[in-house]
């Protein structure tokens, strides 16, 4: 399965993002208490209001939106403060790892993300063989972001990322999408509200 490309990514300037740990908790009488999460990353909760948009945009955001069923289908964004990691030619593989054959991918933060196969051409670099081959050499899934090798690392080599990667956040719509005509004709102002995905 391939995920869609929300049409209006990165996202443009004038979008609000709100970060989240979805924890839940409870406060005593006391005024102590507790509470905990599932997540080991915050996730960001994003909504932006488009004014005086002409119909041909507003259709597109429609159609993206019914293609996916509403809530149903995750989607790719990029988060315009968040969609690179600078990896300083980062090694990604060593030979004395478990299963060198397969990676993914983690950010400066140590968060888990879904890296832009738009970035691979000349991404990764073996320290004996030089610039690795995307599509030869290694493929990704775009899906699950696991990297799998076909050209491993074997005796004193080892992988490096040579430049930096561009990533993706999965979210979903977290409320209708909501369209308003104002008082010109054939323009729109819209209303988006989506959330990011952990997985």
């Amino acid at each position: 399965m391939t995920w869609r490309i929300f049409p209006n990514s990165p996202l443009p300037a004038n979008f609000e993002r709100v970060q989240q740990w979805r924890e839940s908790g409870t406060e005593y009488d006391s005024g102590m208490g507790q509470a905990t999460t599932a997540l080991t990353k915050p996730l960001y909760d994003f909504s932006f209001q488009p004014r005086n948009i002409p119909r041909s945009q507003q259709s597109s955001l429609s159609r993206f939106y019914d293609a996916g069923m509403a809530r149903v289908t995750p989607f790719w964004i990029k988060d315009p403060y968040d969609q690179h990691d600078l990896s300083d030619a980062r090694v990604v593989v060593r030979t004395n790892q478990l299963d060198p054959t397969t990676t993914f991918w983690r950010n400066s933060n140590s968060y888990h993300y879904w890296p832009d196969s738009a970035t691979f051409s000349g991404w990764i670099t073996s320290n004996l063989s030089g610039a690795l081959i995307f599509g030869t050499d290694y493929v990704l899934d775009q899906e699950t972001g696991i990297v799998t090798y076909s050209l491993m690392a074997t005796g004193s080599d080892w992988y490096t990322v040579a430049k930096t990667v561009s990533y993706f956040k999965k979210c979903v719509f977290s409320s209708p999408l909501r369209s308003v005509s104002p008082r010109v004709w054939e323009q729109f102002n819209i209303s988006v509200t989506m959330k990011e995905r952990s997985r």
